[in-house]
């Protein structure tokens, strides 16, 4: 079959409309009727921020569809995110797992809701609605916390999500803390960086790297 168009600001807003906490009533999800949002509507400008996706083909029946597989290992009497993580990377298909980023607890149960199958809590963001650019100014304690609304708000729809690590904030003992806050506050994974601290975002300029021994050392 040809690849479908990429969906509409429209048919978006149609698939988040089953949430209660946006739609501010009963879900109406399945309704035909006409849908007038204008086009910079908060909830269009709170999805352009959240998400950086390469969408797949389908358009917004795909997004439905895809939130079938979002329930990978449901059945087990208690669901874990790391396990539910390595069943999606161990999947043959899809090739691409599209993966859109969260920074609080409303924008992760806007990906949840929109079907995709896990996020991913970006640095840059918790850091930006914080009111500062990331620069390594956002102290680990506050990702933490806002790692535990994130993984809070997903538990219901079972749904895994990958933590920004930085740097680790220190030296290995204090890698080896924030791996395991993250754990504990139910991320599925951790992204650690190979940066100089303090670090900067990696799409910015003037960013150095540290030793490989220094690099592994955050590993092990």
């Amino acid at each position: 079959d040809p690849p479908r168009a990429t969906p509409s600001h429209t048919e978006l807003y149609r698939a988040f409309r089953g949430s209660t906490e946006l739609s501010g009533g009963q879900p109406q999800e399945g309704t035909s009727e006409a849908v007038s949002m204008p086009s910079r509507t908060p909830l269009t400008l709170l999805w352009h921020l959240a998400c950086c996706v390469v969408w797949r083909s389908g358009g917004a029946q795909g997004l439905r569809r895809l939130s079938m597989s979002r329930n990978l290992g449901s059945e087990s009497p208690q669901w874990r995110p790391s396990a539910h993580l390595r069943q999606l990377l161990a999947s043959p298909t899809p090739a691409i797992l599209s993966m859109p980023c969260a920074y609080d607890a409303l924008s992760a149960k806007l990906v949840a809701r929109a079907g995709f199958p896990l996020t991913f809590m970006t640095g840059f963001g918790v850091s930006a609605v914080r009111g500062f650019p990331d620069s390594g100014l956002v102290s680990y304690g506050e990702m933490d916390a806002s790692a535990r609304e994130i993984c809070n708000a997903l538990r219901p729809y079972k749904l895994p999500c990958i933590g920004d690590g930085d740097t680790g904030y220190g030296n290995e003992l204090n890698v080896k803390r924030t791996v395991k806050g993250y754990a504990a506050a139910g991320m599925a994974g951790i992204m650690i960086e190979d940066q100089v601290a303090p670090k900067r975002c990696g799409h910015t300029k003037g960013k150095s790297v540290v030793a490989t021994e220094l690099a592994l050392g955050r590993v092990q």
